[in-house]
């Protein structure tokens, strides 16, 4: 699609979000590919579903994508508007070691209307039957000019109110372990009641 790879954003361990230029817009898009162009059936289908989930969300504290495609090495992709900013994780840990800048720039009024902003986002996508499912510091983003948004839906499901997807051992285990809520360990299905349990109950710093 006429796109050259600038550089790495981040990575973890299925997963790899690059900075890339878009040469027919002159312009600068983040593009999330497999680490590997060997997938899974199931593998295949979890990366497309947290592209379908994200681009059905048309909201202020979700990331827009903009393509989906394949590269010329075989791997799937999407590409989407590229974040700068914070993350929640990284302003709390700064903060609880007495950062004097961040302490100045981010009272604690600041951070309730962080997570605030974080709860509406969650909250429009409740309305949709999305729930996120992996909710913890890690993935708000606060951006350079204070916008909040909640990245990686690759945990997320579309249900109606209430949904059951039992695992191998009986349990749905989804999410960040020490956020997952309690319902993923007692119970085997999830739904919208999930994301405020293994998210804002925990932020507890």
């Amino acid at each position: 699609d006429g796109l050259d790879i600038v550089s790495r954003i981040n990575s973890s361990s299925n997963c790899e979000v690059m900075l890339a230029k878009q040469h027919e817009l002159d312009r600068f898009v983040a593009l999330k590919r497999p680490l590997t162009a060997h997938l899974t059936e199931e593998q295949t289908i979890a990366f497309q579903k947290e592209a379908f989930i994200t681009a059905s969300l048309s909201h202020p504290g979700v990331v827009p994508l903009y393509t989906m495609g394949r590269g010329i090495d075989g791997r799937l992709y999407y590409t989407m508007k590229p974040i700068k900013g914070i993350s929640l994780e990284d302003l709390l840990t700064k903060w609880k070691n007495k950062d004097n800048q961040i302490i100045k720039d981010y009272n604690l009024i600041k951070l309730i209307h962080i997570l605030l902003k974080a709860s509406e986002t969650v909250a429009y996508a409740h309305s949709n039957n999305i729930a996120h499912l992996d909710i913890h510091p890690g993935n708000i983003i606060i951006g350079e000019f204070g916008e909040i948004t909640l990245i990686d839906w690759g945990k997320g499901i579309k249900i109606n109110d209430r949904v059951v997807e039992p695992s191998s051992t009986g349990i749905y285990v989804s999410g960040s372990p020490i956020y997952r809520a309690p319902e993923q360990l007692i119970s085997d299905d999830v739904g919208k009641y999930t994301d405020p349990h293994q998210g804002f109950d925990k932020l507890s710093y």
